[in-house]
């Protein structure tokens, strides 16, 4: 088995990449998201959904979901490129709900 990436998937790993870098404004970027899954006031989940509206807006979100739903298509293996970026930038952990569980599940 070759467990190496292909350009194509080194290019969408170097996109998303520049894309957090450019994006992710520093005061959203937590240091353990399984902690910070909640907001802690108000005004942080109004920052936290402008960002995942950002996301949605630059196709960052739902990359799995068929694109006539708004998603990319995306292989496994550029969801798990994606989830090793978002992690490695410390950005907010999204609400799985809808993107994991409900929207897949309406969409099939």
């Amino acid at each position: 088995m070759d467990f190496e990436y292909t350009p194509e998937q080194d290019t969408f790993r170097k996109e998303f990449r520049g894309w957090l870098a450019a994006n992710l404004p520093a005061d959203l970027r937590v240091d353990d998201p399984v902690d910070d899954r909640v907001a802690s006031t108000r005004e942080m989940f109004e920052r936290r959904v402008a960002w995942q509206k950002a996301m949605h807006k630059a196709g960052w979100v739902g990359i799995a979901w068929p694109g006539e739903y708004g998603g990319r298509n995306a292989s496994i293996i550029e969801r798990v490129i994606w989830d090793e970026e978002y992690s490695a930038a410390h950005a907010p952990v999204l609400p799985g709900m809808g993107l994991n569980l409900v929207g897949p599940t309406i969409i099939h």
